[in-house]
């Protein structure tokens, strides 16, 4: 694919006039501002694509270069700042494409064994690296320690928690209510939810609130108890709640569903035929758990928003712990997958039958 050239002396005026708008819609239109229709976005965006346009992302944040039509040929760079894992992500796609449309380059900090919290402060600070986005957290309850006066930062998913900065989160609630609702729309009242304690707490126990929450309001509903595990490999306590429970359907998370997959094969279960499997976190682009039916939280939404939020403090010299942290959160879509059919379509499991009492003689 052929890489569209960037020219450093295109100017946003040179855009409007191309677009025949007038440069403060140029602006606003770039910024995806909402008093600017679609159409105009969009004919303004063509319109700066085929310029090569790309905007100085210091100039709204500093007064005396608004007039100024000289584009920087070195991007500022933004901190993508991850904790012990190295892969890249939907988060890190949709933060990188948001800021390269805005002038910004993207680079990754690991905190690991080779790079401490006091060793990565100090480079950030160096190379005079202001913007920070923290990826998720493997943990609950996460934290690591910057001087954080010095960065504008938002955090991604609801893992960091001290302290109290920005963030972007999926809306956990609904996600298990839009779940609960296809699943009712296709006929299943006996629907159970499992997760590890880490998701539970690392979504701040929305996930089960939600369950209950929604039961609460359909009697037809069997109140199946949520199991709560502590391992991915807890074998024993899953195979128990699913003899006991005997769900037409599991709702959890892409940390269990395998494992769970297996423990209803080892009881000669199928998926769909006999119990169907719903995924809170479904995703498209992954090979492993493409095949699951459930909710995508669009995590590349997701860091696309970061992004938008990250510059607006950047442009607005918002740096440190905000005195009042604001959660922007995004919605989040079903997914039709493969795991889940019809309450019509199914049938009853051997391991959930009836065993017919039998009598001496």
């Amino acid at each position: 694919m052929k890489e569209k050239k960037t020219h450093v002396g295109v100017t946003m005026a040179d855009v409007a006039r191309l677009a025949n708008v007038h440069i403060s819609t140029v602006s606003r239109a770039l910024k995806h501002d909402p008093r600017i229709t679609k159409t105009v976005q969009e004919k303004v965006r063509e319109a700066a694509d085929s310029l090569g346009y790309r905007p100085n992302p210091l100039i709204s944040a500093l007064s005396t270069l608004r007039h100024q039509h000289a584009q920087l040929t070195t991007p500022t760079v933004l901190a993508y700042v991850q904790h012990q894992r190295d892969y890249i992500t939907d988060h890190f796609n949709g933060v990188t494409k948001v800021a390269d449309l805005n002038g910004y380059k993207v680079e990754i900090f690991t905190i690991n064994q080779d790079m401490s919290e006091k060793r990565l402060n100090q480079i950030l600070i160096n190379r005079n690296i202001r913007g920070l986005i923290l990826a998720p957290l493997p943990e609950a309850h996460g934290s690591f320690n910057l001087d954080w006066e010095h960065f504008a930062s938002v955090s991604l998913e609801y893992s960091f928690t001290e302290p109290l900065l920005d963030r972007v989160v999926p809306d956990s609630f609904h996600s298990v209510i839009r779940a609960m609702e296809q699943c009712v729309a296709m006929g299943h009242t006996r629907i159970g939810l499992v997760l590890t304690r880490r998701v539970h707490e690392k979504n701040e126990g929305l996930l089960t609130a939600a369950y209950t929450y929604f039961v609460s309001l359909h009697p037809e509903l069997a109140h199946i108890p949520t199991l709560l595990t502590r391992r991915t490999d807890n074998e024993e306590p899953i195979d128990a709640w699913i003899k006991k429970e005997k769900p037409q359907v599991i709702i959890s998370s892409n940390h269990l569903l395998p494992s769970i997959e297996a423990r209803l094969a080892n009881m000669d279960i199928e998926t769909p035929e006999n119990v169907g499997l719903v995924n809170l976190n479904a995703n498209v682009n992954d090979p492993r758990m493409s095949k699951y039916s459930g909710i995508s939280i669009n995590a590349e939404f997701m860091g696309n928003q970061a992004v938008v939020h990250l510059i607006h403090k950047l442009n607005n010299n918002l740096f440190g712990v905000p005195p009042a942290r604001i959660t922007i959160q995004t919605d989040n879509e079903w997914v039709d997958g493969h795991t889940l059919i019809a309450a019509s379509q199914m049938e009853l499991p051997a391991a959930f039958r009836k065993r017919k009492r039998t009598t001496g003689a």
